[in-house]
């Protein structure tokens, strides 16, 4: 008899075959063979009472009856019957880091089995680790300007444009923007913030006596332009336990009309934006539906895109209004007047009305030419400066302001 491994007995037989005195009369091989179990050769492992092929992701590198040992974590081999754990390579998003396949960096990437990253090509990033591609860099859309351009690490970082004017109120009326429409202070203090409020700071205090506001002197004319597409932004913080106040008013008195206030009665203390004449379905059209007199700071903004004026709270969509007729121009005629916290049907001097004044606390006043994303809006509601401007007479610009 003639000892063979198992995985051998065919060749043994075909090469015996060709002994004739090993032949019988029908051409069979005669001789005995004897098979023992001397194991399974590398890459193989034994199944029963044969070999068979380490599956992918495993390998086997001793040869005998051993199993087939698993890659490791985050690797996998590039077919079955591997010998070798080099022949184990990180997955796709992966690389070789030492003895450990670990995911790519930002600006990187894998697409397939193999222990190094690739960067991303120009014109693409890869901002997160682990990515099996690069994504191609955004282009900043209408009315946004990039204040970071992309990176392989990093998509383009786009910005609301432009900032006509911004009020942060922290401890001035001054505009911080490049269009420096200082407001003038009548009465207004600026407490520090406390640990609790959304900032920190200042902020402008308006007491109970009805009296106090600041507006913008000289008197100027407001264009929500331009005439063919007039988008704007308006937001503020504002916390108060007042039930009828004005957040802010821009009045020709009776021409036109424009501002924020909370009323009485089945208004319920629910702000609302008034437009006259009258544009809409009633002369005061209330969007909010939401308090807020509840002695919290609240972040609110308004927005103006394709005749819809919409309303956000804390940086979230309330409810939107259709606007009848086109959004007309504040301006023609002579100027108005801006104020913030009164009402300024009372004339030029004084401006206020004091059973309507805004009796509480605001900061971070701020005017865009440029209707804001829900997203745009909580992503900079938190953060006071400093901001990109656009230079001025920028097309869409709320345009006229000053004398």
């Amino acid at each position: 008899a003639i000892v063979v491994a198992r995985d051998h007995v065919q060749f043994v037989a075909a090469q015996l075959s060709d002994r004739d005195d090993l032949v019988n009369a029908t051409g069979i091989v005669s001789l005995e063979i004897e098979i023992v179990a001397v194991g399974c050769g590398s890459g193989q492992e034994p199944r029963g009472e044969i070999c068979i092929l380490c599956h992918s992701g495993k390998y086997q590198s001793q040869g005998g009856n051993f199993s087939c040992e698993t890659c490791p974590l985050h690797s996998n081999t590039a077919l079955p019957g591997s010998r070798q754990l080099k022949d184990c390579m990180c997955s796709a998003g992966f690389y070789l880091n030492n003895i450990t396949c670990t995911a790519c960096n930002p600006g990187k990437y894998s697409s397939g089995l193999s222990n190094t990253c690739s960067s991303c090509a120009s014109g693409k990033f890869a901002a997160v680790s682990g990515l099996t591609a690069c994504l191609a860099c955004s282009a900043c859309p209408d009315r946004r300007v990039a204040i970071k351009e992309c990176a392989p690490a990093s998509n383009t970082v786009c910005v609301a444009c432009c900032m006509i004017a911004s009020w942060s109120l922290d401890g001035n009326t001054l505009d911080s923007s490049v269009n420096r429409l200082d407001l003038k202070n009548n009465g207004l203090t600026f407490p520090h913030s406390t640990a609790t409020d959304p900032w920190r700071g200042r902020y402008a205090q308006f007491d109970s006596s009805g009296s106090d506001f600041a507006n913008y002197a000289p008197n100027f004319t407001m264009k929500l332009g331009p005439a063919n597409d007039p988008q704007f932004t308006i937001e503020m913080w504002v916390r108060t336990t007042d039930e009828e106040y004005t957040l802010f008013h821009y009045t020709k008195f009776g021409n036109n009309d424009f501002s924020m206030q909370g009323g009485t009665g089945s208004e319920n203390a629910l702000c609302a934006i008034y437009l006259k004449p009258n544009l809409l379905l009633g002369p005061d059209v209330q969007i909010c539906g939401t308090t807020l007199r509840d002695n919290l700071w609240h972040h609110v903004a308004i927005t103006l895109k394709d005749r819809y004026i919409s309303f956000f709270l804390d940086g979230y969509f309330k409810g939107s209004r259709y606007l009848s007729e086109s959004l007309p121009v504040f301006g023609g005629g002579g100027p108005g007047y801006f104020v913030l916290g009164q009402d300024a049907d009372g004339g030029a001097n004084p401006f206020y009305q004091p059973q309507q004044a805004f009796v509480g606390d605001m900061a971070e006043f701020r005017f865009w030419n440029v209707a804001k994303t829900e997203i745009e809006i909580r992503d900079l509601m938190f953060t006071r400066l400093p901001f990109v401007h656009c230079a001025w007479g920028t097309a869409g610009v709320m345009e006229g302001w000053g004398a």
